[in-house]
């Protein structure tokens, strides 16, 4: 199921694991179509890595890597600089046919950053590169994603780093009372969900 969810201006598209099956296996059927031959995945953290684990199941390819780099600050509010703090651990790629796999690429800096530094210098046989979702504005195409979306993601696998972004946005200009209730009516929270991260994250008495 996905849905969408507007908050002080900002939409939300919220996606649960269901949905996140249904999109893996698209991908699957366009990368079967291409076709693109793969013995290696490599996923972008944090989201790219678990679409690659889910890609290396549904495909039974076994040799999967990973790659961190960020460049979003924190949720609705983007970077300007891409910090890639894993690097790759191979260092020779000529014997791999690699798909680049991440779970968004909205302005298209990180997934050229990584293009640029981490795989096009160990000279790859072969390259696909993969994403669940773009933005419209994204400098960077990938050869393989399943939708274009103007809104802010929300996948199931960052629930907590999303709801503590929101809430202490909202409790900027709200009472924390205000703010659990709007995400307990919007986003149809469980109240221990708010309870865990205000306790937890923000160092707040529960309300």
């Amino acid at each position: 199921m996905k849905r969408e969810v507007s908050i002080e201006g900002t939409i939300y598209l919220l996606l649960d694991w269901k949905e996140i099956d249904r999109m893996v296996n698209k991908l699957v059927d366009k990368i079967q179509k291409k076709p693109c031959k793969s013995n290696l995945i490599i996923g972008i953290l944090r989201g790219g890595a678990v679409v690659a684990a889910l890609l290396s199941d549904y495909l039974n390819i076994h040799e999967v890597r990973s790659i961190g780099a960020r460049l979003y600050q924190r949720t609705g509010k983007i970077g300007e600089k891409v910090d890639i703090y894993q690097p790759l651990s191979i260092s020779d790629l000529s014997s791999f046919d690699v798909l680049v796999v991440d779970d968004i690429i909205d302005t298209g800096t990180t997934y050229t950053n990584v293009l640029q530094k981490q795989i096009f210098p160990k000279k790859p046989r072969s390259l696909c590169t993969i994403s669940l979702h773009i933005k419209p504005w994204a400098k960077y195409k990938p050869d393989i994603y399943v939708e274009e979306t103007e809104c802010w993601i929300w996948y199931p696998w960052e629930t907590y780093n999303t709801v503590r972004d929101i809430y202490s946005d909202l409790c900027k200009s709200h009472s924390p009372e205000i703010a659990r209730n709007i995400l307990l009516e919007k986003f149809k929270l469980r109240p221990t969900t708010i309870k865990r991260i205000a306790v937890t994250y923000l160092n707040q008495i529960p309300v």
